[in-house]
């Protein structure tokens, strides 16, 4: 097994739901504030985190990973796109680093599916044994107790987004019953596996979601009855937006923020109070075609953000909050 190692720097501003009203000690140090680990500013609060994960390689797919001296568990998060890269770049997985690595002293780690390609889903069902997502997982955590504080009782909980999601759910049977993982916790955002949930699980689902999480949120929350575990559907809202809403991406300032508010107001995308002014079922569509006609240098990171605050099919760390505590409470 080949493992590759660079350092990548990160501007953890706040997501929506990422802020903080704690500091790091220093890159890559987790704050030792003595604060509720889960204190957050609100949905748009902006408090700026730095940490410094690892970026590496192992048997050719990237890992992102951190852990920190005293961690209380492991967070692996299922990324939706094949760049997992990203994940510690956007300011809407903020709260990954934010609040569970900074605050709460959880280790993260993420890594690329067998099979980059986006229509090539992860896969939480084939048997563990054949199955080469299981064993490139399992060689990543491997990896990181060998050479990290991890080890092989840290408690693990597994969140994703999209068919990420549907891996953070489905995963845990074979995590549990065949790796014998000590798994505690599940949180899918924007999507949902086959299986019902074995250990608690918070469904985070955005109201404008048109794709993800299988036949919608009603259909998972009709599922949940039959769970023999605490769950926790969460419906995440469309919001109004504003330029402040704009700026909670680490790489812009105001300026750059406002350049972006008046492209959408003169592309008709939203009115002058920041109110959406496309159908539901076009959303797609006019954002597609925004990116494609605009001359805003910044259009495509506007337009992603745009489509998180429209609670469409995006990773969003509204209820980041909710769900740190969520997994405190679940924490063994």
């Amino acid at each position: 097994m080949m493992r590759h190692m660079w350092m990548l720097g990160v501007l953890v501003g706040c997501s929506a739901g990422g802020g903080s009203t704690s500091e790091t000690d220093g890159p890559g140090e987790p704050s030792t504030s003595g604060e509720d680990p889960c204190i957050d500013g609100g949905p748009d609060a902006t408090v700026p985190n730095i940490i410094t994960p690892d970026v590496w390689t192992l048997d050719d797919k990237p890992v992102v990973s951190w852990v920190p001296p005293d961690p209380r568990g492991l967070v692996i998060y299922f990324h939706g796109g094949a760049d997992v890269t990203e994940v510690a770049q956007v300011e809407n997985t903020a709260v990954l680093w934010n609040l569970l690595g900074n605050q709460a002293h959880f280790a993260i780690m993420a890594t690329q599916r067998d099979l980059p390609d986006p229509q090539a889903p992860w896969d939480p069902n084939t048997p563990v044994g054949q199955n080469a997502d299981a064993k490139h997982i399992a060689a990543v955590r491997d990896e990181l107790i060998a050479t990290t504080a991890l080890t092989e009782d840290t408690p693990i909980a597994f969140t994703g987004f999209s068919d990420g999601a549907g891996m953070a759910q489905g995963f845990v049977q074979p995590a549990i019953e065949d790796l014998h993982w000590p798994v505690f916790a599940s949180v899918p955002h924007n999507g949902a596996g086959s299986r019902l949930p074995m250990v608690p699980t918070q469904f985070h689902v955005g109201e404008n979601d048109l794709e993800g999480a299988l036949a919608g949120f009603d259909a998972i929350v009709s599922q949940l009855d039959e769970a023999e575990v605490v769950v926790d559907p969460i419906l995440l809202p469309e919001r109004v937006i504003t330029v402040d809403d704009l700026e909670r991406d680490p790489l812009w300032d105001q300026a750059r923020a406002q350049e972006c508010y008046d492209d959408l107001l003169a592309f008709k995308l939203i009115d002058e109070a920041g109110v959406r002014q496309v159908a539901n079922e076009n959303i797609e569509d006019a954002l597609s075609l925004w990116e494609r006609k605009s001359e805003f240098s910044g259009v495509n990171r506007c337009s992603a953000r745009v489509r998180v605050l429209w609670a469409t099919h995006r990773y969003s760390g509204w209820a980041g909050q909710r769900e740190c505590r969520f997994l405190m409470d679940a924490l063994p």
